[in-house]
């Protein structure tokens, strides 16, 4: 059996209290180790950290996290999650903050193989929000071939790119080519929004 994953978790709260139950929370979950904590203002994030968990205060809080760094979003409300969609890219997880330990270890483990990770509750209210009637100056996306729709419908489902590859039976870059083409299409900046896009304008069930 192969080595298991160890991966390098940085925790960021506002609160000292709230560092520290972060902490505690994810310490004791297998494969996963606490090696940073993140306060409010300008710090440097070490380059061992794999993972970020961060605790958002408030819709209108921004994390500075470096380019391209994988964070986990816990947020109060509902509203709040799909404020944060709604402010630009989405980090990659996306849970309330009433999350079961279990639920935000098993969140880490998944974006650091690069998934996608938003709580039900948050989807489905997003994707409600995004269905509304088009307005005028609504732009219609270009039209979606075939098999850009069955890419597109199993990027929904989180799958990555080699898993969507081995499931259509083509290459892991023909894969890329077709999200790079959808996003594209969609004007859409990441693969989330790219989904959030598809449903509202019926291209995919919801």
């Amino acid at each position: 059996m192969g080595r298991v994953l160890l991966i390098r978790v940085g925790v960021y709260a506002a609160y000292p209290a709230l560092r520290a139950g972060l902490r505690a929370l994810l310490e004791g979950a297998d494969n996963l180790a606490v090696v940073a904590t993140l306060a409010p203002g300008p710090s440097a994030i070490p380059p061992e950290v794999d993972v970020i968990v961060a605790d958002f205060e408030s819709s209108a809080e921004r994390f500075d996290a470096p380019p391209g760094a994988v964070v986990v979003a816990l947020v109060a409300t509902v509203a709040q999650g799909v404020a944060l969609l709604a402010g630009g890219a989405p980090p990659l997880g996306l849970l309330l903050r009433e999350a079961e330990p279990g639920e935000v270890a098993a969140a880490v483990r998944a974006v650091a193989v690069g998934l996608v990770v938003i709580d039900p509750a948050i989807a489905r209210q997003a994707l409600r929000d995004r269905r509304r009637p088009p307005e005028p100056g609504d732009e219609t996306p270009d039209p979606l071939t075939a098999r850009e729709i069955e890419v597109l419908g199993l990027v929904a489902t989180g799958l990555p790119n080699k898993a969507i590859g081995l499931r259509l039976g083509i290459t892991e870059n023909t894969v890329k080519f077709h999200v790079a083409t959808i996003l594209g299409k969609l004007n859409a900046a990441s693969r989330a929004e790219a989904v959030m896009l598809g449903a509202r304008h019926g291209i995919l069930p919801l």
